[in-house]
């Protein structure tokens, strides 16, 4: 006769075999779930109307990786999870998913949701390229904005057509990111029956659930590429060509600005410029570097109207060589990576530094400058009052004028008809002389001149 102690030990190992094996199952099979939803009726709270979509958002909340899809007939809705332990494989089941074609399943709405974990690898702009790229043929356009006080952000898919045509807000689709994951809500049966009802859909999983706005309140901000890339990154450095210069921007805080996201902005951290400041020299090396600690709790009044954003950094000037031959402390713009320009400003033939220091709020007629002359018997920049530039460019400005007149120039990024009468007549205040000669080419306005135009020196 079999030891009942052994035929117990037995038993529980089969069980707890079994209790394994539908652990596993649970989180690399789908399951089916059917969801009680109350028929749409104008009486019932809109707590109850929508329970099933806070259902769905608090059933996924243990997940990394979960998708599910929801057919919606209106009183019940029937969900389909897949629970995935790493990313790879949830991906390419999500993938292979969304590529099906949609069997009639009788459902007024098919729905489809998506909580996924987003490393590091995944970025805002990445996330706007994909929709991008998957969302234009479909005739969807995407927005991004922030939650109002950049804690998340989200991106809302509107119909464009009707937008246009009709001045209705169609949507499909909405992703938000929030604590480091990504939520996906979007139906795919949008028709003029259950548009508005989509919508209403869509709005409650934002308010609610994915972006926790407040309903009275919605929405908050509409991001840009500048917003998008400085939600997630801490760094960025880009090089150009002309000028030859390589700009490195650090993250930094805006604290007049309540939503978070939206007060983010790249500080000028680093700047090297490779300028030929002696004709037919070797180019020098002209360095900048921000002098302080930037404060962690940001700075307050940089983008506020009438304050110039300048703050002070270390200038080194070194030659061909790399010998040190200058340093100094300038200001600098700390949000802008275009206020440094070199050229010849005095009309002697060497390469001058000019300065900008925009005041936010107030056009070009608040940006104001300072200029570093090269003074060519100390081999050093020197910074140079208005009048000592003006008595400057007086001397030489005649036989910089007689040098190019007739010439044709080519308009460059950044000209403007001063600039131009500047470097070629060597008098900013003669640039009227040059639109009058180009008035046909430039039309009405001296003002706007574009990249590529030719011109003809008076």
């Amino acid at each position: 006769m079999q030891n009942p102690v052994k035929r117990l030990t037995g038993v529980i190992l089969v069980l707890l075999f079994l209790f394994i094996c539908a652990v596993y199952a649970q989180k690399s099979q789908t399951q089916g779930l059917k969801k009680y939803v109350p028929a749409h009726d104008e009486e019932l709270e809109e707590q109850q109307k929508y329970e099933w979509i806070a259902s769905l958002y608090e059933a996924s909340m243990q997940d990394a990786y979960v998708f599910a899809e929801i057919a919606d007939n209106g009183k019940e809705a029937a969900v389909s999870w897949h629970r995935f332990e790493n990313q790879e494989s949830f991906l390419d089941a999500l993938m292979q998913e969304r590529e099906k074609k949609r069997e009639a399943s009788g459902a007024e709405k098919q729905w489809f949701f998506v909580r996924m974990k987003l490393d590091e690898n995944i970025h805002a702009l990445d996330i706007r390229d994909w929709l991008e790229e998957n969302l234009s043929e479909e005739g969807y356009r995407y927005e991004a904005y922030t939650d109002g006080r950049g804690s998340s952000y989200g991106f809302s898919m509107l119909w464009e057509a009707a937008l246009e045509e009709q001045g209705i807000l169609q949507a499909k689709r909405l992703v938000a990111v929030r604590d480091g994951y990504l939520y996906d809500f979007t139906c795919d049966t949008v028709n003029e029956k259950n548009a508005e009802e989509v919508r209403d859909c869509l709005l409650y999983f934002e308010y609610d659930c994915a972006m926790k706005t407040n309903a009275l309140y919605p929405g908050g901000w509409q991001m840009g590429e500048e917003e998008l890339y400085w939600v997630d990154h801490e760094e960025r450095v880009t090089q150009s060509v002309n000028p030859d210069r390589t700009i490195v921007e650090c993250r930094a805080r805006d604290t007049t600005w309540e939503d978070r996201i939206m007060g983010l902005f790249g500080m000028l951290k680093e700047a090297e410029y490779r300028v030929q400041i002696v004709p037919e020299e070797p180019v020098f090396t002209v360095r900048f570097a921000f002098a302080q600690e930037i404060p962690e709790d940001g700075y307050s009044e940089y983008m506020f109207s009438g304050y110039p954003a300048d703050e002070p950094y270390r200038m080194e000037v070194r030659d061909a060589h790399g010998e040190l031959i200058q340093s100094e402390e300038v200001n600098l713009c700390i949000d802008r990576t275009d206020t440094v320009s070199f050229e010849d400003l005095d009309g002697d033939g060497f390469s001058d530094m000019e300065i900008a220091y925009p005041r936010y709020e107030m056009g070009d007629w608040g940006i104001t400058y300072a200029w570093w002359l090269w003074n060519v018997e100390k081999q050093k920049f020197e910074k140079g009052k208005e009048s000592e530039l003006a008595a400057r460019q007086s001397e030489g400005g005649n036989r910089v004028s007689a040098a190019y007149s007739g010439e044709t120039i080519i308009v460059q990024k950044g000209d403007s008809l001063w600039k131009i009468a500047r470097r070629y007549l060597g008098d900013g205040c003669r640039y009227p002389e040059i639109y009058e000669k180009n008035r046909e080419i430039i039309g009405s306005d001296p003002a706007l001149i574009y990249e590529g135009t030719p011109l003809v020196l008076p």
